[in-house]
């Protein structure tokens, strides 16, 4: 199996995406640059799905948590 730079390759689809994207801090950019759906609601299942307090998902802060997960 040969490795891949994953930052590199997000690196590559956002320089190629008419969008200003930066998928290193911004958890909506990130889950765009990979084509996921990047709505509130699936925000706030991946916020779950990481083990984040119900309170917590969603705001600001909780998306540098985030991007560092993915």
């Amino acid at each position: 199996m040969a490795l891949v730079d994953g930052g590199a390759h997000l690196e590559q689809h956002a320089a190629a995406n008419p969008q200003k994207l930066n998928g290193r801090t911004s958890i909506v950019d990130l889950l765009k640059l990979l084509e996921i759906d990047s709505s509130f609601t699936a925000r706030k299942g991946a916020g779950q799905g990481a083990g984040l307090p119900r309170v917590a998902v969603g705001g600001f802060g909780k998306d540098e948590h985030l991007t560092a997960q993915a």
